[in-house]
């Protein structure tokens, strides 16, 4: 409870400003138990993956469970765009909106992610792609909402 108040907070904050990154933390990564009821090595990774929004937040793009690039427009609705990204595996995939932002995104074991928010008034259309390694599994999503949201 305390880390959604704090993810909470900190997305408020980001409010003020006209990009800005926040954690997503996904839940502990289940472990491997031996017959002697120790853990042993993390399970494997999952085969799905979903990047979801917080609340009732416009989706203008989701995309779950990818292990390849992407590349595609979206037509702007609202004035900022909040992209939600999570990543499992090494290494960083890499985030790009045209003329907005390009960023890269660490990839965990555990599937942690990051939230972004960006000022996209001045597009009429984002094109949007992600750079990724096949070894990586990838989620993304792109909402839609006010500039006060």
């Amino acid at each position: 409870m305390a880390q959604l108040i704090r993810f909470l907070v900190t997305a408020a904050a980001c409010l003020v400003l006209a990009g800005c990154t926040t954690s997503i933390t996904a839940s502990p990564v289940p472990t491997s138990e031996s017959p002697g009821g120790t853990s042993t090595t993390p399970a494997p990774a999952p085969s799905t993956l979903t990047a979801d929004p917080i609340g009732s937040e416009a989706i203008a793009l989701q995309l779950a469970s990818q292990r390849q690039g992407y590349e595609g427009e979206i037509d702007r609705t609202r004035d900022r765009a909040k992209v939600y990204v999570r990543c499992v595996g090494e290494g960083t995939i890499g985030i790009g909106i045209d003329q907005v932002a390009e960023y890269k995104v660490p990839c965990t074991a555990d599937g942690e992610g990051e939230l972004d928010s960006f000022d996209v008034r001045y597009v009429e259309r984002l094109r949007v792609h992600v750079e990724s390694d096949s070894d990586q599994l990838w989620a993304l999503t792109i909402t839609a909402v006010a500039l006060e949201d």
